[in-house]
């Protein structure tokens, strides 16, 4: 298997990271109500308590952006080497745990 072969820890952290936000992308979706009973008690004594549900549609839209960059970076260093589109989702979801 050239893919791992080449590059196995890039590939292999960039597999955790497309299964952490693709099944996080998918609770939001499917829980979105309780993501924002949850995320708001988090934040009740917080200025952005009454931000909440924008914050975390924000949160998402992101999420599943970083996604499809990390998806396609896999492919793209599958067939071209190139790693540009997967550091792109890498950073985006860096950005992403520091809205948490």
């Amino acid at each position: 298997m050239k893919l791992l072969s080449n590059y196995p820890a890039e590939i292999l952290i960039l597999f955790f990271l497309i299964i952490t936000y693709v099944q996080s992308s998918i609770d939001k979706i499917t829980d979105w109500k309780g993501n924002i009973a949850f995320i708001k008690d988090h934040f009740k004594n917080s200025p952005l308590k009454n931000y909440v549900p924008v914050l975390l549609a924000v949160v998402l839209v992101v999420e599943i952006f970083a996604s499809i960059l990390m998806i396609i970076g896999v492919y793209e260093i599958y067939t071209s080497e190139a790693k540009e589109i997967a550091l792109l989702g890498i950073e985006l979801s860096a950005i992403t745990l520091l809205f948490y």
